[in-house]
């Protein structure tokens, strides 16, 4: 399960659970995504993240969010969750 907390502005989801299209990177090039599920079953995909950077010589892991309309994407938000040792 997941939970976004603080005064971050509400994006996608505020909590619910999640889970990886792939454990590992893809050799392909494409992203992994974080999906993002109302329901514990993981029947009600609500949102996708795409993981562009993970952990390496920087301890900071980045993913997007694009919003799209008719198939066109129109924005896309990036965040950067720097962790702490």
């Amino acid at each position: 399960s997941f939970e976004v907390t603080g005064d971050a502005p509400q994006l996608f989801l505020q909590n619910g659970f999640w889970a990886l299209s792939h454990p590992f990177p893809n050799t392909d090039g494409t992203p992994v995504q974080i999906q993002l599920f109302s329901d514990e079953d993981k029947s009600d995909l609500v949102d996708v993240l795409n993981v562009v950077a993970v952990p390496g010589s920087r301890a900071t892991m980045e993913f997007n969010l694009t919003r799209v309309s008719n198939g066109i994407p129109y924005v896309t938000y990036q965040y950067s969750i720097k962790l702490q040792s």
